[in-house]
């Protein structure tokens, strides 16, 4: 409508004001996206990896420990040797240590997308800002704009003598006179 009313500064301003809005939502919402999705909970978990009878599959691992009883965990502990012992425990620790470096490769790279989603929404909002201050500022209201548009439209009356100018009836204008009291639509009299 700006457009073909002759507003295509204020159109250019608004349409520039919206679909920059709209390029700071998007960016903002992947990013938050690709957050969450690199930091939502993954288990790299060997298929074959499996308890050993009442022993638990793993001294670490939450999965794995109550694969067990309550029971079968702690005789796991009060009946095996020392040397046992230790040995799984740093077993389980190198291999749960590298199943977890896997899993922080690609969790590092959807939030390093979703940081610089960020980055970039943060630099939208920087130059829309202005832009918004700007449009507030130059771009009449829609009321203003149709009273200016209707009055680009209007063609100026032709000149006429004052006899050729018809009044209604009941509002002639006599020599002297005031012209007659009229309400406006508020209710006051002019």
């Amino acid at each position: 409508m700006l457009m073909r009313t002759g507003f295509r500064r204020d159109a250019y301003l608004l349409f520039g004001t919206y679909g920059g809005f709209v390029v700071y939502a998007m960016t903002l919402i992947l990013g938050v996206v690709f957050i969450l999705h690199g930091m939502r909970p993954r288990f790299n978990v060997p298929k074959g990896w499996k308890p050993d009878g009442s022993k638990p599959g793993s001294y670490l691992f939450f999965a794995k420990i109550v694969e067990v009883s309550p029971t079968d965990w702690a005789n796991s502990f009060l009946n095996a040797d020392k040397d046992e012992l230790l040995s799984g425990y740093v077993k389980n620790s190198v291999l749960e240590t590298y199943l977890i470096a896997q899993k922080i490769v690609p969790k590092i790279k959807w939030l390093k997308r979703g940081v610089t989603l960020f980055q970039v929404s943060t630099i939208i909002l920087a130059m829309l800002l202005p832009l918004v201050v700007g449009t507030l500022a130059l771009v009449p209201e829609p009321s203003e704009q149709r009273q200016q548009a209707e009055q680009q439209e209007m063609v100026p009356p032709a000149k006429s003598s004052a006899n050729s100018q018809a009044q209604p009836k009941g509002h002639e204008l006599r020599l002297g006179s005031q012209p007659p009291v009229t309400q406006n639509q508020s209710g006051k009299t002019k």
